[in-house]
């Protein structure tokens, strides 16, 4: 997909726009609130699948055979709805999600807090920094399909100084078994901030639900690497293999926002 021929100006290294630069740097400047995806986004991969993995190596570490074969029985028709997915046979990411949280739904909750700690550490490099600039003059969300316990664990560990980056996350219960409505999600959000210029941060079709909500709302969608579908409804897009040159684009602009 060429941006520049899609009418695209390239602003920045790695950053792409439909705006022109200077009207895009006083919308930024007028940012309150900032939803942002995680999986593919913020981390590169599944959080799901870091999560099993620690999950498992957890269990055999601890000798608790009888959970960790359990979860073993479940894997192949976990991958092979990945591989479903992948092929375009109807297996959506909601459906994943609801089938791992039959997976983990039984495994005491100390376990998953363990499993989940090394998550936010290896998110994509910028990632963390991106989000002190934005937290510093707007609210500051995860709205992920992914379980709370990770999104938990991001809001304890991303922070400035002591300051929490994340003031607010929406994921999956894995007690409910039910996936979260992210465009009703971020509609809630957008209300109880009473934000006048919401951002959304996302890449795939599950985030078109919430960047239909907040470009309704007057906002605008940045996309990570989007996907075809969701590049096409971006004010912003950046190709690159990690945040760094969003957060050096937006550090000298908001730094004297706040």
């Amino acid at each position: 997909m060429s941006l520049i021929n899609d009418g695209f100006l390239n602003i920045a290294p790695h950053i792409y726009s439909n705006w022109q630069r200077e009207e895009l740097n006083e919308r930024l400047k007028k940012v309150d609130l900032a939803l942002v995806d995680v999986d593919d986004c913020i981390y590169p991969g599944t959080t799901n699948l870091a999560l099993l993995r620690n999950l498992f190596l957890i269990l055999l570490h601890r000798g608790r055979y009888k959970i960790f074969f359990r979860l073993m029985r479940c894997l192949p028709i976990l991958l092979l709805m990945k591989c479903l997915q992948l092929l375009n046979f109807g297996v959506d990411n909601c459906r994943l999600i609801l089938f791992f949280s039959r997976m983990v739904s039984n495994i005491p909750l100390s376990y998953l807090q363990t499993a989940v700690q090394p998550i936010p550490s290896n998110s994509f490099p910028g990632a963390k920094e991106t989000l002190t600039i934005l937290s510093r003059k707007s609210k500051t969300g995860l709205i992920s399909l992914g379980p709370e316990v990770i999104l938990e664990e991001y809001k304890r560990q991303f922070r400035d100084g002591g300051i929490p980056l994340i003031d607010f996350y929406d994921g999956t219960q894995v007690n409910l078994l039910k996936p979260i409505d992210k465009s009703r999600r971020a509609r809630e959000r957008i209300e109880e901030f009473k934000a006048k210029m919401p951002l959304v941060i996302g890449h795939n079709r599950d985030d078109l639900g919430m960047i239909k909500v907040v470009k309704r709302q007057g906002g605008f969608v940045l996309g990570f690497n989007p996907s075809r579908e969701v590049a096409k409804q971006c004010d912003i897009i950046v190709r690159a293999k990690d945040w760094q040159p969003l957060a050096g684009y937006l550090q000298p602009l908001l730094s004297n926002e706040r």
